[in-house]
């Protein structure tokens, strides 16, 4: 774009200068006095003069067409540049961020996925656990014998046995 500019800016100023150059030219053209009889150096010397005008306007000229076609290269180099530039960028947030999002995303959802299959693993462990302590629990209610407990506390301990022997037969 610089480039461009820059010679965009040289275009004009060739240009500009180029009629300038026409228009002094027109100015020495348009002012021809009457020639007297005796006016022969005059006439040589307007010659010269509108040859050296007509030069400044071909090297004008030149220039100017030289400008104009490096600014027109250098507009379609940037065009050109500009085209690629969007091209490469739209392909970017098109397929790139895309694929970039694919990726962390993979991550991120195989990572959460582990979690909270980890975490169900962990809770039907636990609820499984809760519900064997319960069937213990059940298990024990049910297998309590108050008389029979008794009676092997008495066999167990046989003082114990012998004193509690004496109480029943007073009662």
């Amino acid at each position: 774009m610089k480039t461009y500019q820059t010679q965009h800016a040289e275009s004009q100023s060739a240009e500009n200068k180029l009629r300038d150059a026409e228009r002094q030219e027109e100015k020495r053209g348009g002012r021809q006095p009457p020639e007297p009889g005796g006016a022969g150096q005059d006439k040589l010397a307007r010659r010269a003069s509108l040859r050296k005008g007509e030069r400044l306007v071909e090297k004008r000229q030149a220039r100017f067409l030289a400008a104009q076609s490096k600014c027109t290269g250098a507009r379609n180099d940037y065009l050109l540049h500009l085209g690629s530039t969007n091209a490469v960028i739209s392909n970017y947030y098109l397929r790139d961020v895309s694929d970039i999002l694919d990726c962390s995303d993979l991550g991120f959802h195989l990572s959460l996925g582990r979690l909270l299959r980890t975490y169900l693993a962990a809770e039907g462990r636990a609820q499984s656990s809760w519900g064997e302590g319960l069937g213990a629990l059940e298990g024990a209610v049910l297998a309590l014998d108050p008389p029979g407990d008794k009676a092997r506390l008495m066999e167990a301990n046989p003082a114990a046995g012998g004193l509690g022997g004496k109480y029943r037969g007073r009662g």
